[in-house]
């Protein structure tokens, strides 16, 4: 890459964690010193331990990209950011940077707390190296996306969090810069804010700035970023296109690396999932009533076949399915009595003890052609969880439709990406309207 904005090589930091010699708390080790102090003994010095909080993270990012840092808390996201925004230096390695740098990291750096909104809004932006001048120009535009208008000459001590978020944001929003740096400015304000920043980090990076994105919240970062480092214990483990990286980042946290696992069968009822009331046998995604073996077909059937034992005579069991995407997100629930089209009998009755076979059948052509996880969760009618296995079996839906015997002419090997999580085919009809 030649047109690169951050350049990272071998970048690393490591930091000292101090830890009493004794292993107690920091009370008791005080009180051990003073005693050893009278006693005329030598109070042992605290043992020393190294972190590496990132270590030998190498890549580039180029103008106008927008990328997201994902991973499990603690593994090095932020580090990193801070390292980017010069908030603290590497211990090993650089961090290069072409242009203007505007970060928001934590709610509240650079706000003095006795001072108002109004003259934090000026030390703010003075901190981030806008000018006065142009400071004046925005100040309206400012206030009125933070919504705190009414509060404007309050000491920023009494704000909420919240409102600490959106000034900050504001701020930060509203200087020029080359590249931007986010960390979780998603996680804290309510709804309409979170569509607001959302909506204005689009618009800044429409413009062509560089953005480096922290987050969680995994649809926003699907939608905002085209591209996504995956973070483990300090080291970047993937670098990919945004939503392939989401779903390997989930699959690498669901414990099924390496592809989707069609069924699952339990050998020994006491490792199996469920109680005293219930155990799990097996879950398996089937077509044509025949096992999975690779991707299941967008326009046939899709069952869900359930086995379990039920261990007490009589007992009342509701079997439910949560079906999720590969971003995460809850695609619908399901379950054998209240959202079936059908109640199950067997559902409704007293079971006496054995084992039931429950199917669940998803039409043909509701889901998308992407990778789902299946949740599986029995319940008795009393509404007590008996049994939870989540993310117990996915799979990938392959769109086998044939576009080549559509009225409009596709050549053979066209396909279309439909967006989102289902793709239900609806029906449609157009008319000439009269005497309108």
């Amino acid at each position: 890459m030649t047109n690169w904005m951050i350049k990272s090589e071998a970048l690393g930091k490591q930091y000292t964690l101090h830890r009493n010699a004794t292993g107690t708390s920091p009370l008791a080790a005080a009180a051990d010193g003073i005693r050893a102090i009278f006693k005329g003994k030598k109070t042992p010095a605290p043992a020393k331990e190294k972190l590496w909080a990132v270590r030998d993270v190498t890549f580039e990012i180029s103008e106008g990209e927008r990328v997201a840092l994902i991973g499990a808390n603690g593994s090095g996201k932020s580090t990193l950011l801070k390292l980017l925004s010069r908030v603290t230096e590497p211990t090993e390695g650089q961090a290069l940077i072409r242009g203007r740098v505007n970060s928001l990291l934590e709610v509240g750096t650079g706000f003095h707390p006795d001072l108002s909104g109004r003259e934090n809004i000026f030390l703010n932006a003075s901190l981030l190296g806008m000018s006065r001048d142009e400071t004046h120009r925005k100040f309206d535009m400012i206030v009125a996306f933070a919504g705190i208008s009414r509060f404007l000459d309050e000491a920023v001590k009494h704000y909420s969090s919240g409102m600490q978020l959106r000034l900050a944001f504001s701020v930060a929003a509203h200087v020029e810069s080359d590249i931007l740096l986010l960390d979780e400015v998603l996680a804290v304000g309510d709804l309409v804010f979170q569509d607001q920043c959302q909506n204005k980090i689009a618009e800044i990076a429409d413009a062509g700035t560089t953005i480096v994105f922290v987050s969680h919240a995994l649809s926003s970062v699907a939608e905002l970023c085209n591209r996504a480092m995956i973070f483990e214990q300090g080291h970047i483990v993937e670098d990919k296109p945004v939503k392939q990286a989401i779903s390997h980042y989930i699959e690498r946290a669901r414990g099924i690396e390496g592809g989707c696992r069609q069924a699952v069968h339990y050998g020994a009822p006491e490792t199996a999932p469920g109680n005293h009331v219930v155990r799990l046998r097996s879950v398996s995604v089937l077509q044509n009533n025949k096992p999975v073996e690779k991707a299941v077909l967008l326009n046939r059937d899709i069952e869900i076949e359930i086995i379990y034992g039920n261990l007490v005579p009589d007992s009342k069991l509701r079997v439910c399915l949560l079906i999720s995407d590969h971003l995460g997100n809850d695609v619908f629930i399901t379950d054998n009595i209240y959202t079936a089209k059908r109640e199950d009998m067997v559902a409704l009755s007293p079971q006496e003890t054995g084992f039931y076979r429950s199917l669940c059948c998803i039409p043909a052509g509701l889901l998308n052609d992407i990778k789902y996880f299946v949740t599986l969760l029995i319940y008795d009618h009393g509404d007590v969880r008996h049994l939870l296995a989540q993310n117990v079996v996915s799979f990938d839906v392959k769109d086998d439709t044939d576009y080549s015997k559509h009225l409009v002419h596709f050549p053979a090997d066209y396909c279309i990406r439909v967006p989102g999580t289902v793709r239900q085919n609806l029906s449609w009809h157009t008319e000439k309207a009269e005497n309108l």
